[in-house]
């Protein structure tokens, strides 16, 4: 199966079913099965992403994560902490992707929730990289895993085989 590797929080965004987009500056032509694997590190930009969005800690804190609701946005070694709590270096939900399209191309496109996301208000602008020259990828039938399988990641697309 086709994994790719996503750092928290993102990963996790995808696998409790709140980020419907993986934002990439390369296209794909793949559809198909696709498993979400977090990053083994939480990089530093991930930790100013999470704290400068409450979009992002609203939706980790009401999946039940604790250490992103309150003040705790204000301190950044509060919201690291919090991120190193969730699955790294594991495969957390598995997927399809089913559509690639040019961020500049979501407008209009057929799928009802694009409409919606691109209004500014919805949380999905803050779950991706939505600047132009950039790709989304449609992620469908997201299934999380309820025990993270640790795998060592890559870059790009890599093959990941599931333990029965």
């Amino acid at each position: 199966m086709k994994a790719i590797t996503v750092c928290q929080p993102y990963a996790t965004l995808v696998a409790i079913l709140a980020k419907l987009y993986e934002t990439r500056g390369w296209a794909t032509k793949y559809r198909g099965p696709l498993a979400i694997h977090a990053a083994a590190a939480v990089p530093a930009w991930a930790v100013t992403a999470t704290m400068g969005s409450p979009e992002i800690r609203k939706a980790l804190t009401e999946a039940g994560f604790q250490g992103f609701a309150g003040g705790t946005h204000r301190d950044r070694k509060a919201i690291r902490r919090a991120l190193e709590q969730l699955p790294l270096g594991a495969v957390v939900a598995m997927c399809e992707v089913t559509d690639c399209l040019p961020t500049s191309d979501l407008i209009g496109h057929p799928t009802a929730f694009v409409e919606k996301m691109c209004k500014e208000d919805d949380p999905q602008l803050h779950f991706g990289d939505f600047s132009p020259d950039r790709f989304a990828w449609l992620l469908g039938d997201v299934k999380p895993l309820e025990n993270p399988a640790t795998a060592k990641g890559k870059q790009g697309f890599w093959n990941w085989e599931p333990t029965p």
